[in-house]
């Protein structure tokens, strides 16, 4: 009996002790093969235990063989003893049961413990991917911010620059029409000096050819005022002559004919004379 509890001791040692070895190889599965599903980690949990040379179901024929064998015991026992080793068998059995239950249990719990952790990894790590989201997105938003104010700032100097650029052109224009308009201004006045210095030279020239005109109506009405004036006075000499002469006529006829030649011939060297 103390060989067989020994045994069977030794053999729910070994069993918790394949547990703890499925349990940190589902663990260690379960950290390097999340999103696989239970039935492929299983069969990973599998391939571990047959590389560290637990195969599963071993500790299950080892405790059939026992049952076997301690049937063969049972048998072989005297009669006598047959109630007592079905009672401890039986109990053996419920114990049995009971550690496999709570080695159920405690499967389902490592089993629920992976699947909280694996959860709660999935879990950090999705929060870790939206943080890395969120911080990617705040990132690309300043960027985007840095680019559109940069963008703001170049046009702002370009269209300040090109405010600047047309006051300059206006200025120039500006400055330009006003020396323009000076120097219309300045023409128009040398030019009004110059019309009315042509102007006035053309009045001066006018009434110096009004005065000449004058002068020449006045000598020319002189001159013929002398004509006329020469004229009477040859006439009045001429009438005076003629009347002189037909008095000395009549002086002559009345006179001896000797005499009349002598005056006559007086008269005409005085006529040529003259």
């Amino acid at each position: 009996m103390a060989e067989e509890e020994q045994r069977r001791g030794l053999c729910n040692i070994r069993f918790v002790v394949v547990c703890s070895i499925v349990a940190a190889v589902g663990i260690f599965l379960g950290v390097h093969y999340s999103g696989q599903n239970v039935e492929q980690i299983m069969v990973s949990v599998q391939q571990k235990l047959k590389e560290y040379g637990v195969p599963i179901g071993q500790h299950i024929q080892e405790e059939k063989a026992e049952q076997k064998h301690h049937h063969q015991q049972q048998h072989e026992e005297p009669q006598q003893q047959q109630h007592v080793d079905e009672r401890e068998r039986m109990r053996q059995q419920q114990l049995r049961e009971q550690q496999e239950r709570k080695r159920q249990q405690q499967q389902q719990e490592q089993e629920r413990a992976r699947q909280r952790e694996e959860e709660e990894r999935r879990r950090k790590l999705h929060e870790e991917e939206l943080e890395k989201q969120r911080k990617e997105r705040e990132r690309l938003e300043q960027e985007r911010q840095k680019q559109q104010q940069q963008r703001e700032e170049e046009e702002r100097q370009r269209v300040q620059k090109q405010k600047e650029e047309e006051e300059r052109r206006r200025q120039q224009q500006q400055k330009e029409q006003q020396e323009k308009l000076r120097q219309q201004q300045e023409q128009q006045k040398r030019e009004e000096e110059e019309r009315k210095r042509l102007q006035q030279q053309k009045e001066e020239e006018e009434k110096k050819k009004l005065e000449q005109q004058k002068q020449e109506e006045e000598q020319r009405k002189q001159q013929q005022a002398e004509q006329e004036r020469l004229k009477k006075e040859q006439e009045q000499r001429e009438q005076q002559e003629k009347q002189r002469a037909g008095e000395e006529q009549k002086k002559q006829q009345q006179q001896p004919p000797e005499q009349q030649q002598a005056q006559a011939a007086a008269n005409n060297q005085a006529q040529a004379q003259k």
